[in-house]
């Protein structure tokens, strides 16, 4: 007869993605893993396969609950494209702000930490960096058929440039730049919408 899970598979996740996010992959150890999730070895192979299953696992929340929520903020609500981007951008200043691990973008620190090595790490940050772009340019076409920006720049061009200044700005953020720092990279980047 199978036995009934005693947790909640969600929370040990996050727990899980608490732990990469901060640490990294190659730092956070199996037991340090099992610590916080309070789960057994056995239990969380059972439930979630290797560590590398986990990490791929943990990413994927990540994904759904930290960066499709924020993308949100692109979606058109009746505000005009450039105060939903600024909206968007902005909010990065924030979770800077409120970070006090220095934890930066998980998609980012995989980036640098797994994909050169690891090609389904790599396939998974060049998926969530194209919806990322894709929300852009989804916003960026909308502003130039409004005439919010200049009908002659390329919304796609200027999504793949504000996608690479995002990660760039969670990298100085990871770093602990200043937030006035931030926002001086965020003001140079919506000028670049300036008619």
């Amino acid at each position: 007869m199978p036995r009934t899970r005693s947790f909640d598979r969600d929370d040990a996740l996050e727990a899980a993605l608490g732990l990469f996010w901060a640490k990294g992959y190659e730092a956070t150890s199996l037991a340090d893993l099992t610590r916080a999730m309070g789960l057994s070895k056995s239990s969380l192979y059972d439930t979630f396969g290797d560590k590398h299953a986990l990490f791929l696992a943990a990413f994927d929340r990540y994904a759904a609950t930290r960066m499709r929520p924020a993308l949100g903020l692109l979606k058109d609500d009746g505000r005009p494209a450039r105060i939903r981007l600024e909206a968007f951008l902005r909010r990065f200043i924030t979770l800077k702000v409120r970070d006090g691990d220095r934890r930066g973008c998980m998609i980012g620190n995989t980036a640098v930490e797994l994909a050169p090595h690891d090609e389904t790490a790599a396939a998974r940050v060049r998926g969530a960096l194209a919806h990322i772009e894709e929300a852009l340019f989804t916003l960026l076409a909308e502003a130039r058929d409004t005439g919010e920006i200049d009908p002659g720049k390329d919304p796609r061009a200027l999504a793949r440039f504000l996608t690479a200044m995002v990660q760039g700005l969670r990298v100085l953020s990871k770093a602990d730049a200043d937030a006035r720092a931030l926002d001086d990279v965020v003001r140079q980047a919506l000028s670049v919408l300036d008619v």
